[in-house]
């Protein structure tokens, strides 16, 4: 199980890079290069362009025809290293409207780890006998009592203010249809009492 949650966390952690700065940093890790590499062009051309070679070397077809090519390829890589600086400066002012976004399964993940979570803690609410403190604690501030408690009450009060029967009756059938529970109670302990 160790193993399990060790290899999810680490499929987690990989999403949650930056898109953006990875783009960003690889553009600017590619145009270094392209300017290390420019520079090493122009040198290359520099040097193919020189008088350095014996006149020995430069009477043999091979060297002019190989010195021509290095100084073709030179121009080449040059021209090559200018469009790609140039391409990256395109690609980090174009970054700049590019927004990192959290994957769909990462922000199912979330939410269902949310909701996980507060499932969770009504069902430790529940199970310890903290939910019902908690009600109490907010019925005291009289906040949240249910409809048919607060009727029920009130034709209590009704009925210890007079001695009027009617309100006493009333007072019963109101506890009577708000409260399952004490309706059974009522018939068993009618019952016991006929028998």
């Amino acid at each position: 199980m160790t193993k399990f949650v060790l290899v999810l966390a680490c499929c987690v952690l990989v999403g949650c890079g930056s898109a953006k700065k990875a783009i960003s940093e690889s553009s600017m890790s590619i145009y270094e290069r392209a300017g290390s590499s420019l520079e090493a062009s122009t040198e290359i051309y520099k040097l193919a362009q020189s008088n350095v070679a014996p006149d020995a070397a430069k009477a043999s077809p091979q060297f002019v025809n190989a010195h021509d090519q290095i100084q073709t390829l030179a121009l080449r890589i040059t021209t090559d290293q200018q469009s790609i600086q140039s391409n990256v400066n395109s690609i980090q002012s174009n970054l700049t409207r590019v927004e990192d976004t959290t994957p769909w399964w990462a922000r199912m993940t979330s939410n269902l780890a949310v909701a996980g979570i507060v499932i969770g803690i009504i069902i430790l609410l529940w199970q310890t006998g903290l939910g019902m403190l908690v009600k109490k604690i907010v019925w005291s501030l009289g906040m949240f009592i249910p409809k048919n408690t607060m009727r029920s009450a009130e034709a209590d009060l009704k009925m210890l203010d007079s001695d009027d029967a009617m309100a006493q009756r009333e007072a019963v059938a109101i506890r009577r249809t708000s409260d399952p529970a004490y309706e059974a109670a009522r018939k068993k302990l009618k019952q016991r009492n006929n028998t």
